[in-house]
């Protein structure tokens, strides 16, 4: 069964283990080493589950491929405390549960594996429901990495 979603807005970051919003931007400024993005059901959408045993988040670029990066279960995620090649999410509208249903938006968090990539190179996510199709987002670092970028 199809669970059309669609993605808001994605945008990257560097990041790397910082106790709080302000201080989390003041990583290594070459790679792009964090990417948010939030999903939201398509119009008559049924519910996605997001519970890391019936959803995984890929990765891959030009010189790695990982077919499932692991779940970090993590309430400061949104701050940049992810482990290298883990994902989070959280729901930003609606209720507090796992699953992702109509008018709900949920952040995914993802910690790109072996410290992200550089200036210009291009990079997949996969978001992989259980059941249903999987959504690619490819994108392209910016030429140069800045504390946030958005990801066209």
């Amino acid at each position: 069964m199809l669970r059309p979603t669609r993605v808001i807005t994605i945008r990257g970051y560097y990041a790397w283990n910082y106790p709080d919003e302000a201080s989390k931007y003041q990583a290594d400024s070459t790679n792009l080493t964090v990417v948010e993005f939030y999903l939201q059901l398509s119009t008559r959408g049924e519910p996605l589950s997001l519970s890391p045993t019936k959803l995984t988040i890929g990765y891959s670029d030009k010189d790695r491929h990982a077919g499932a990066l692991t779940y970090a279960s993590n309430e400061n995620a949104s701050l940049g405390n992810l482990t290298m090649g883990c994902w989070n999410f959280s729901i930003t509208r609606g209720d507090a549960d796992v699953l992702l249903e109509a008018d709900e938006q949920a952040k995914i968090n993802v910690s790109l594996p072996d410290y992200g990539v550089t200036a210009n190179m291009d990079f997949t996510i996969e978001v992989k429901p259980a059941t249903g199709a999987v959504r690619g987002i490819t994108r392209t670092a910016p030429p140069s990495i800045h504390e946030t970028d958005i990801l066209h």
